[in-house]
C-alpha cells in the first residue's frame, strides 16, 4: 500500500515523520518518494505502524511501472 499526493512536500513530511519515529538518521528517510512517469503525482510506501490521517492511501496501478525515484 502507498500514499499518493500531487504535493511532493506532503510525502517528504511523512517520510521525515516516519524516519523520526523509527529513529532513522538517514537524510533520505525510510522510503523513497516515487514520481509518476506521465503526470504530476507522487507516491511513498505506507509504513505498517506509522500512518497518516491526511494522505490518500492507494495501490499503485500499472501506469506506475515506469516511475522514477525523486
Amino acid at each position: 500500500m502507498y500514499y499518493k499526493s500531487n504535493n511532493k512536500s506532503e510525502l517528504q513530511a511523512y517520510n521525515a515523520y516516519v524516519s523520526e519515529q523509527i529513529g532513522l538518521k538517514d537524510p533520505y528517510g525510510w522510503a523513497s518518494i516515487r514520481k509518476h512517469p506521465n503526470r504530476e503525482e507522487y507516491a511513498i510506501m505506507k509504513h505498517a505502524i506509522h500512518t497518516s490521517q491526511t494522505l490518500t492511501e492507494s495501490e499503485l496501478d500499472e501506469t506506475w511501472n515506469e516511475d522514477v525515484d525523486v
